[in-house]
């Protein structure tokens, strides 16, 4: 017996968007005095001036992490090796880099209480990074408190976010990727913007950039900005940068900048709506603390709203029942796929 196939293609018409003026914005801008939280238990989707933060580390979390106007606070004790870092999302949906030209990053300012890069910090990082998070929000607290550690079991949430982060050392800083994260019977799968443990940092991650080797020492006491800047250059390319200033925004002198292309094996998504920001102490005898001012995500991003012109629709194809066959279409619009 014979079958005529005919293509259904109205869902393909209804997702492939075709673009159009790009404009600056900003996307999201909290100096913690708009109803953010920490470590809540019933965290709040994120509106334009607010979110719910919420910290992951791998030792006991000291001080208490605590958020008031103009600063949010978190860290560790003295540690030979810990991490700690706050995980957030800024949209409830990804924002699409889309066409050449469109950029996002991710602006951070705040201060080294203590124990961020001393002057010999030995291989600690300083981590930041955008991520898609598949619409899943990060891990709300455990019994017993929020700790990620390795003897905790904890499935989906951030395990399953994907993006990009730099990572400072005193050494060679890096951009590297960070990939959905494979179920484990450890914490270290929930982990963003940190690498090289094999316990408490997550894993797969590929370096799309090296920096040459820079001598990085942060003041106790002083404030400094960070910015993380992701931008299309292509069609599945984009182009990375992670710099580091002394002083509140970027008027101050750069003290790290490095960057690199994402693009084939490392490209791994071009929508964003989560961030991460944290550190790696890697030096017993300070205790590591972090006062944060401000975040902002901001960035030119091309509206998409309209579909594509389909030049030649799929014709239609007699096969025996069965077998396969193959369908084509002709469309004109932006990375029109079906």
């Amino acid at each position: 017996m014979n079958k005529t196939m005919r293509l259904p293609i109205l869902t393909t018409v209804l997702v492939c968007l075709a673009a159009q003026m790009t404009q600056a914005e900003v996307f999201f801008s909290d100096a913690f005095s708009g109803g953010s939280t920490i470590n809540s238990g019933t965290p709040a989707d994120p509106t334009s001036t607010s979110t719910a933060y919420q910290m992951l580390s791998t030792k006991t979390q000291t001080p208490a992490p605590a958020i008031a106007p103009g600063d949010l606070l978190f860290g560790i004790p003295s540690t030979s090796s810990g991490v700690m870092e706050i995980q957030a999302l800024f949209a409830t949906n990804p924002m699409a880099l889309v066409m050449p030209g469109d950029n996002i990053q991710l602006t951070i300012v705040f201060t080294n209480t203590s124990g961020i890069f001393p002057a010999s910090p030995g291989s600690s990082q300083l981590g930041i990074g955008l991520f898609n998070s598949g619409n899943i929000v990060p891990f709300a607290p455990l019994p017993g408190g929020t700790n990620v550690t390795t003897r905790l079991t904890i499935t989906d949430y951030t395990e399953k976010w994907q993006g990009y982060f730099g990572q400072i050392v005193s050494g060679t800083s890096k951009i590297l990727t960070r990939p959905s994260q494979a179920s484990a019977t450890d914490g270290w799968n929930q982990e963003l913007v940190l690498s090289g443990s094999s316990s408490s940092t997550a894993r797969n991650q590929a370096t799309i950039a090296s920096s040459a080797s820079t001598p990085v020492s942060l003041n106790t006491g002083e404030a400094y900005t960070e910015v993380l800047s992701i931008t299309m250059n292509d069609v599945n390319s984009l182009a990375i940068t992670n710099t580091l200033y002394s002083g509140i925004g970027t008027g101050g002198t750069v003290l790290v900048s490095y960057g690199g292309i994402a693009a084939n094996s490392t490209f791994l998504t071009g929508g964003f709506n989560g961030f991460g920001f944290g550190y790696q102490s890697k030096v017993a005898g300070s205790a590591s603390t972090i006062d944060v001012s401000s975040i902002e995500v901001s960035g030119s991003i091309t509206p998409v709203s309209s579909p594509p012109a389909i030049n030649q629709q799929p014709v239609d194809v007699t096969v025996p029942n069965g077998a396969s066959c193959f369908f084509s279409v002709d469309a004109t619009g932006y990375n029109v796929t079906y």
